[in-house]
């Protein structure tokens, strides 16, 4: 499987780390709605060839900001709106 949409359940950080440790040949994941910044965090250690996240409305800081950008440089799409992010959260990028 490399495509998963899981957007409006309720997957939250522990499923959302799960998730990520099992999964690792993902190369677009869905998570609207779902992680927060724990998840993002497993998402961006375990899954480092994903090229398309969405993670809108997920309660995203700038912690889970700053992972992403910190691990993920393959990706082409990532929508983190309507996140908490402030500008300490978009350093990595």
């Amino acid at each position: 499987m490399t495509d998963l949409n899981l957007n409006f359940n309720a997957v939250g950080d522990a499923g959302s780390a799960a998730l990520a440790e099992v999964l690792s040949k993902l190369t677009r994941l869905d998570l609207c709605c779902d992680a927060g910044d724990n998840g993002v965090a497993a998402i961006a250690t375990h899954l480092p060839n994903i090229n398309t996240l969405l993670l809108s409305e997920c309660g995203i800081g700038d912690e889970g900001a700053g992972a992403i950008g910190a691990r993920l440089r393959n990706l082409s799409i990532l929508d983190l709106s309507g996140n908490d992010i402030t500008d300490k959260g978009l350093q990595g990028y």
